[in-house]
């Protein structure tokens, strides 16, 4: 593993626009050293092959052509009964199959704003 800041941030710059995202080193110049080495020790814990893939799933999705009119959001009133349903584990495997399988999407909300629309997994 590089040792200094230096040769560790290009390492990773290498390594992420391998995997197509660059962009993670947008704000470099603006970093100072605590916040540089804060940011190489992050990124250094991530699954880079990962991103790569999910990356290429993502540019894959968006360059077929779907009518978007197609695509229709989970009914909110809908939630509460997830959330009592004895089937609850039943749906929950289904989804992660249909998420598997391309068929559905899924969206994380973050900041607090699952909890502000009830969305209790």
């Amino acid at each position: 593993m590089p040792s200094t800041v230096e040769e560790r941030h290009k390492k990773l710059v290498e390594t992420f626009t391998q995997a197509g995202q660059s962009q993670v080193f947008q704000f470099w110049d603006d970093l100072n050293q605590q916040e540089r080495e804060q940011l190489l020790d992050q990124l250094e814990t991530l699954p880079v092959k990962s991103l790569s893939h999910l990356n290429d799933i993502f540019k894959q999705s968006i360059s077929t052509k779907q009518n978007s009119k197609d695509i229709k959001p989970f009914p909110i009133e809908k939630i509460a009964i997830l959330r009592t349903s004895d089937k609850k584990q039943q749906w929950y495997d289904l989804g992660l199959k249909n998420i598997a399988e391309g068929k559905v999407a899924v969206l994380l909300l973050a900041g607090g704003q699952g909890t502000r629309y009830e969305i209790i997994v």
